[in-house]
């Protein structure tokens, strides 16, 4: 077989170009008409790294030689103030005038008032404002037009800040026809999240239509796997949907994998086992990733809500959150089961893994710790072969011997998820909470072997492990069924007083 030698199109980090620009057609056509068709603003708004920048920047450059637009990006992260932005906003329409080598006669006197404002004037603003209507204005009656993106638009409160004149004028540059100017934003919040506090005579985030950006559709993840054919890279079907579930198909993952396997395994087959292999290998760089979701999850106030979605089922959910986190594409329901994930479902196995800061979540997990030393202590077969060297009949045998009743299917399934995550990996990591605690109250199993772990005369611990595995209960979680506050606040105190004691 020929193997392919030309470059590797696949890119991580910089924005993707020409054909380094994979999927994404649906998007690309919709977001052309909206801005060069139909002249209105739009709102771009997706999780850190889908892909968000590519897309505008490949519809930009769609237009680079249209001869009657002005296309200025700008980045708000990049300004230090209101003042240092819109200062970039009118030299960016000089140079873009200048380099179109158009006469600056209708837009001097403006650019003139514009070039003697003092920021340091406390009136600055007031001074430049009518100057950039006009100077706006004066582009439509010379037939051009403003196509201003500004990406990172997460940072305008930190730029705008509370100062309601900024958001004012950025809607009336944007909504009133007259000014010729065309505004994407670019964020991964919101805008109502983004929204100056101040009273306004129009909200902000109702002069731009929002363009939700999700991770690629099936087409777009057609368009990779016939990419990589192109370097005699063929896919099985079960490593396609690893990928999927290692990435959730968002881009940036995605091309991650890709790159590795166009660098390092041109013309050869690809599996499962490559697929895990090779995530395994980038945990470095996906880690970095992830805590960068998990903070960006935390800062806005979504984590508490998202954790007890996917892991205590017992503890009530506020809707309003969950919706949010639904609609933009942090929280996607399973496909297979009932529940959801959060990002893919491999970040949702790093989230289940990692503290969070969250007491009720972390003490859990303490407490997952310790009854899993438990169950190892009374059950050593837990731990004397790696996943790799086990099976079904094997785990039969663990049944018979201890009296458990694992499921191989499911224990196996779960011991999967934890492959890029652990270098070595037993029976005992397959069972979940609610299993650990069902074995251990099982009337045979809780007389003969657990109840003298705990201490006597000091509360009712089966009662104790009963609660605890409430918070974890998928069917109250599916009924509404919720613990009470006070429930909770005593699970928290019985899951400390637990991590304490000597269990041995």
């Amino acid at each position: 077989m020929l193997v392919s030698k030309k470059r590797n199109i696949f890119v991580v980090g910089p924005e993707a170009t020409g054909d380094s620009f994979l999927g994404r057609k649906t998007e690309v056509e919709k977001l052309d008409e909206d801005i060069f068709l139909n002249e209105g603003t739009c709102h771009l708004v997706g999780v850190p790294r889908i892909g968000k920048s590519s897309l505008i920047k490949r519809v930009l450059s769609l237009h680079a030689d249209d001869e009657d637009c002005l296309i200025l990006k700008r980045n708000m992260g990049e300004s230090n103030s209101a003042f240092q932005f819109w200062c970039s906003v009118w030299e960016g329409i000089l140079s873009g005038l200048e380099e179109k080598g158009i006469p600056l006669t209708s837009f001097q006197p403006f650019l003139d008032q514009l070039q003697a404002i003092d920021g340091d004037d406390p009136k600055w603003y007031f001074r430049m404002n009518g100057p950039i209507k006009r100077l706006c204005c004066a582009l439509g009656k010379n037939k051009l037009r403003l196509i201003l993106v500004i990406d990172e638009f997460d940072a305008v409160l930190e730029v705008f800040g509370q100062d309601n004149c900024h958001y004012q004028l950025l809607r009336t540059l944007a909504s009133e026809r007259e000014h010729a100017v065309t505004c994407v934003v670019v964020s991964r919040k919101s805008l109502s999240l983004l929204e100056s506090r101040a009273s306004s005579l129009s909200t902000f985030h109702g002069v731009f239509p929002s363009q939700r950006i999700l991770g690629f559709n099936h087409r777009d993840m057609e368009e990779v796997y016939n990419t990589l054919a192109t370097y005699d890279i063929q896919l099985t079907d079960s490593a396609s949907e690893q990928i999927t579930y290692y990435t959730g198909n968002i881009p940036m993952l995605c091309c991650m994998l890709c790159k590795r396997m166009v660098d390092e395994y041109r013309g050869q087959p690809v599996d499962v086992d490559l697929i895990d292999e090779l995530w395994r290998d980038s945990r470095e760089r996906v880690y970095t990733y992830y805590d960068d979701l998990i903070s960006h999850l935390q800062k806005d106030g979504f984590l508490d809500e998202l954790s007890s979605i996917l892991f205590l089922k017992g503890k009530s959910v506020n809707k309003a959150l969950k919706e949010r986190m639904e609609d933009m594409g942090i929280l996607r329901p399973l496909v297979s089961e009932d529940g959801f994930y959060a990002y893919s479902q491999d970040f949702t196995t790093y989230l289940k893994l990692s503290k969070l800061n969250l007491p009720t979540w972390d003490l859990i997990i303490a407490v997952e710790e310790r009854l899993k030393e438990l169950m190892v202590s009374e059950y050593p077969q837990l731990m004397q072969d790696e996943f790799k060297n086990l099976s079904e009949e094997k785990c039969n045998k663990i049944n018979d011997i201890t009296g458990l009743r694992l499921c191989w299917k499911t224990v196996s399934g779960n011991c999967r998820k934890l492959i890029a995550h652990k270098d070595e990996i037993f029976l005992i990591d397959g069972l979940g909470f609610g299993f650990v605690v069902d074995c251990i109250l099982y009337e045979k199993n809780w007389k003969s072997r657990f109840s003298k772990r705990f201490p006597a005369n000091d509360g009712d611990w089966y009662a104790r492990l009963e609660l605890m595995r409430k918070i974890r209960d998928p069917l109250a979680h599916s009924h509404g069924k919720y613990l009470s506050d006070s429930d909770l606040a005593q699970c928290n105190r019985y899951c400390e007083e637990l991590i304490k004691l000597d269990l041995a």
